[in-house]
């Protein structure tokens, strides 16, 4: 956008005011269809003071912008324009008043005090404005701090309840495994005094009993006495010997022995735990092996 400035036009009276008018935007040189523009800015009212080139006025087209400035100092007695008025070139718009020729002093004194006040009053909002804005952006930055200080206190308080709960959990799930060991451990001993009383009680019914089979089944002492194996033996070794005495100690085959189901079952018992690696390592551990 280009930006000429105006000067004065035609004076009226030489010696008490002039007509400010607007300049020519629409010189051949320049824009020659830009006749008509528009006040956009009127920066000085009626009774202002202003000096020699002080922007009085500021004129807008579409294609530029002109400052319409003052030629002397003086006292603006009239403006002939609007804001927003279309306007053409050398349009008349100030009557501006010298003040090297205004006899009354009274009117030159309340034109310098309208100018003083009207100075104060911008510098006062000026200042107005920045404390307005310093005491905004304290605030904001205030507020701003307490949300962070109480997501973080929030954010404590979570972690703290967090923290409480799964150690509560942790202490709940240790009693139960706890527990569940013990119920486990007591078991497993009711299960080995089971089995202790029913070889011995096999046992003793076994001594009345003939020589054979049968009653070597039954007074075998350990798992390995029953498959007639050693302690070395493969699971291979084990499936074979179980094969041979199973069909050897079947209830069918030893139909007239009255020992034989119960051997049959010890069979199946010794088989089924030396066949196991796991079941095994724990029953040679118990037998302190």
């Amino acid at each position: 956008m280009w930006l000429i400035t105006g000067r004065v036009g035609p004076v009226i009276n030489r010696h008490i005011s002039t007509i400010v008018r607007a300049p020519k935007w629409g010189w051949p040189n320049f824009h020659p269809d830009n006749v008509l523009g528009t006040v956009a800015e009127l920066l000085s009212p009626v009774g202002s003071h202003v000096k020699e080139d002080e922007t009085m006025a500021v004129i807008e087209t579409d294609k530029i912008a002109a400052e319409v400035k003052a030629p002397h100092s003086g006292i603006v007695r009239a403006i002939h324009v609007n804001l927003d008025d279309t306007i053409e070139n050398e349009a008349r718009m100030f009557t501006l008043e010298r003040l090297d020729v205004v006899r009354d002093g009274p009117a030159r004194q309340w034109a310098m005090d309208f100018k003083e006040r009207k100075e104060r009053e911008a510098r006062e909002a000026a200042e107005n404005w920045q404390r307005f804005q310093r005491d905004w952006q304290h605030e904001e930055r205030r507020r701003w701090q307490d949300l962070q200080r109480r997501q973080t206190q929030g954010w404590w308080r979570r972690q703290q309840a967090d923290g409480q709960r799964y150690s509560q959990q942790q202490r709940y799930s240790q009693q139960q495994q706890q527990e569940q060991q013990e119920q486990q451990e007591q078991q497993e001993q009711q299960q080995q005094q089971q089995q202790k009383r029913s070889r011995d009680a096999a046992s003793s019914r076994a001594e009345v009993l003939p020589e054979g089979d049968v009653k070597s089944m039954l007074l075998a002492k350990t798992h390995y006495d029953a498959l007639r194996v050693s302690r070395t033996c493969s699971i291979a070794d084990v499936k074979k010997a179980f094969r041979v005495l199973a069909l050897r100690l079947h209830p069918d085959t030893q139909r007239a022995d009255p020992g034989a189901h119960e051997a049959f079952m010890r069979l199946q018992e010794a088989y089924a735990t030396l066949s196991d690696g796991r079941r095994r390592r724990e029953y040679d551990r118990d037998l302190g092996w």
